[in-house]
């Protein structure tokens, strides 16, 4: 298979002629700057200015047991490529052999996937694979550590300086906001590779030209995390100090050999996946003692050396984006794209290369995740049985099997939604379908937005102040005399759910511990089956607590806490939908009415499922008495959710914040209320991420993966 479709060029410069002085040396970041949450600002900005002139970083001061895997696995690798049937091999145009074994990691318990030696391969204690999986498997997963600490620490930076909407979505609005969500959900894939190439009759002169490996090109990722290549013998030893050439293309447009730290390091470096997921929602903004700049995609190619006496050896992870995220360009999720990529891997004409960055790419495959024993792969991730009440044995004895499913017993499909294990008769399950739509769903013709605009201003003459939410909805509001606030909430929509409460806390939309009104075409209501469309509708308030799928919180409160139930009357028209109230507040919280409120809406008008709401939901800040409304905006489908247009770089960006008054009071109970509880979006300690075997029992076998997703750049 060819990977490459461009003739490669020739290039003068190897480390082998470089000068120590010529050399490119990359910032180096501590290891504990890394994996800790509170990085002082001074080296996070020092990362940040690297990411941003050049694309790459270093990172050291390693426990001395990264070192010690690191040199383990190098010395087993080129023994087991010799035994496992994982191992594939490509040849390069200038003759350089590369053997490659891969696999992947998923999120969860058991993600880092074992390599599939083969059924054939014994692993026993004298066999090289089982010295190279010994020590690789603490390592990958310190990479893995390590790996999503930086992506934290990026976040930080970016959230602090760019504060706003979500980076991705998938195609039902489910958002990752921040680019630690992005690294966090997206195919983490890896490769150990071997190069091998042999030396020629006639040997090469200082400044005469030879044929590099791998071209000038930015890798289609989002990120590279790798160690430098070794020099590996035939007798065994290893020379961290290789002598092959890895180049850089820096921003002026200078190829710089680099030089690393021989002992003790992992590289990161950005790919094109920056350029089209993180930096168009970056506003380049010149702030005092400093200023946020765009992050830097790195070109790069590679020099095999030949040798007829030791082989390079490198590993690297590519990260990827989530498969169900949407392209903010395109309007495919980035499976799609892949897979197109995949299917038209031979055919170098066709005009998919052009899709998924800025130059013509090549797609790799990743195979089926396993996970460990007791656990299963389950919204892309792998989930432990135990979590959700089941096991194998359970199960079987009622004649059934563990699966991932949905709440309507449908099995998992690779989509985003509401994914668990359960017990099913998998043989006889049906697979997942769209849901089933409200009756009257799709609406009548004359559902114009003209005429919602003419149905707003007419219930807009009833109320002192009214203004406009995303995706149609609408919000007004009058102060009574007994400090009551008589309001509505509308839909531009079918009644299926409509509902307001109070902003809670979370990346999701600030759904998490925070009290809703919701009001449902149906008091009755099913996970699995959907509203009961003989039961009459209903208003209900809800809690919502740290899980967000609404099986979890769907049984309404019986209290409706010091506020009262107050006032609720539900509108329901043939094109639209609206909730009108009279209250003091929502449960224990009254409203301020002097000052501000953060609120959130949601509604879904197109299915009988109250658990879905598409893109019509928020986040927003009302003040009570000026009449003053800011809306907090996300990105979905590529699209912003307050101005309905493609998100592209402008030279003004909305606000996505809110410009209004802080809330002080939030709807979240305090600590003592809640128990202490572990943040789980900090990366774990280091004790806690090298487990023994107990706490990370063996994984089951995957096919191998070799070929590589890169974007090949034009110097010329």
């Amino acid at each position: 298979m060819k990977l490459l479709a461009a003739a490669l060029s020739l290039i003068t410069a190897s480390s082998a002629v470089a000068k120590d002085d010529d050399a490119f040396r990359p910032v180096r970041i501590r290891y504990e700057d890394v994996i800790s949450s509170s990085t002082d600002t001074n080296t996070l900005a020092s990362m940040m200015d690297a990411l941003s002139d050049v694309g790459m970083v270093s990172i050291t001061g390693f426990p001395s047991s990264f070192q010690e895997d690191r040199n383990r696995f190098q010395t087993s690798l080129g023994a087991c490529m010799g035994r496992s049937e994982a191992a594939r091999v490509h040849t390069f145009d200038d003759g350089t052999k590369r053997t490659t074994l891969a696999s992947h990691t998923v999120p969860g318990p058991g993600g880092i996937q074992k390599i599939a030696h083969g059924d054939s391969y014994a692993a026993t204690a004298e066999e090289p694979c089982a010295s190279f999986d010994e020590a690789a498997k603490p390592f990958r997963a310190r990479v893995d550590l390590v790996t999503r600490a930086f992506a934290a620490r990026v976040a930080d930076a970016i959230t602090e300086q760019s504060p706003g909407g979500s980076l991705l979505a998938t195609e039902d609005g489910y958002t990752f906001d921040t680019f630690h969500d992005v690294i966090d959900n997206g195919e983490h894939l890896e490769h150990f590779h071997e190069y091998e190439r042999e030396s020629t009759d006639v040997p090469l002169k200082a400044g005469d030209a030879q044929e590099e490996t791998v071209e000038w090109h930015t890798d289609q990722g989002l990120l590279l995390a790798f160690t430098p290549g070794a020099r590996v013998g035939k007798d065994g030893k290893v020379d961290q100090g290789s002598d092959d050439g890895f180049l850089i293309r820096l921003a002026d447009g200078t190829a710089k050999v680099v030089q690393f730290d021989a002992n003790d390091e992992l590289v990161i470096m950005l790919g094109d996946g920056v350029d089209q997921i993180v930096n168009p929602t970056l506003k380049e903004t010149v702030k005092e003692g400093g200023h946020q700049r765009r992050l830097r995609a790195v070109p790069h190619e590679l020099t095999v050396a030949a040798s007829d006496t030791s082989s390079r050896v490198w590993y690297g992870r590519m990260v990827l984006p989530p498969a169900q995220a949407v392209h903010p360009s395109h309007g495919k999720t980035f499976g799609h794209l892949r897979n197109l990529l995949i299917e038209n891997m031979e055919d170098e004409d066709s005009e998919v290369h052009a899709l998924g960055c800025s130059g013509t790419s090549h797609a790799r495959q990743l195979e089926e995740a396993q996970c460990e024993p007791g656990s299963e792969y389950c919204w892309h991730r792998c989930m432990y049985h135990a979590d959700h009440g089941v096991s194998v044995e359970s199960c079987a004895a009622e004649g059934l099997d563990v699966r991932c499913i949905n709440p309507r017993y449908q099995l998992y499909d690779n989509s985003h939604g509401d994914w668990f294990p359960a017990c099913i008769d998998a043989a006889n399950a049906p697979n997942a379908t769209d849901l089933d739509p409200l009756p009257n769903y799709p609406r009548a013709e004359t559902c114009t937005d003209e005429a919602h605009e003419a149905w707003v201003a007419e219930n807009s003459k009833e109320y002192d102040h009214a203004n406009s939410l995303p995706h149609g909805g609408h919000f007004y509001w009058s102060i009574e005399d007994d400090n009551q606030v008589r309001g509505m909430i509308s839909f531009n929509g079918l009644f299926g759910h409509l509902s307001y409460g109070w902003a809670g806390v979370g990346p999701r939309n600030e759904m998490q511990q925070s009290h809703v009104v919701m009001a449902k075409v149906s008091a009755e209501y099913s996970a699995r089956y959907g509203f009961n469309f003989d039961v009459d509708p209903a208003v209900h308030l809800h809690w919502i607590g740290d899980d967000l799928s609404l099986r979890h919180w769907q049984e309404p409160l019986e209290d409706w806490g010091a506020s009262g139930k107050g006032e609720h009357e539900i509108v329901e028209e043939d094109c639209f939908t609206a909730l009108k109230f009279k209250t003091v507040g929502i449960h224990d919280r009254p409203f301020n009415i002097t000052g501000t409120d953060r609120l959130i809406w949601a509604a879904n008008g197109e299915d009988m499922f109250a658990g879905y709401h598409g893109l019509s939901r928020a986040v927003f800040t009302v003040n009570w008495m000026t009449g003053e409304q800011e809306v907090k905006c996300s990105i979905a489908h590529g699209i912003n959710s307050c101005t309905g247009l493609r998100n592209e770089v402008q030279e003004e960006e909305a606000e996505l914040e809110t410009g209004l008054p802080p809330v002080t009071v939030t709807d979240a109970p305090n600590d003592e209320e809640l128990g202490a509880t572990k943040d789980e979006s900090q990366p774990m300690d280091e004790a806690e991420m090298v487990k023994d075997d107990s706490a990370s029992p063996a994984l089951s076998f995957i096919a191998p993966v070799v070929a590589v997703l890169i974007c090949i750049i034009s110097l010329a």
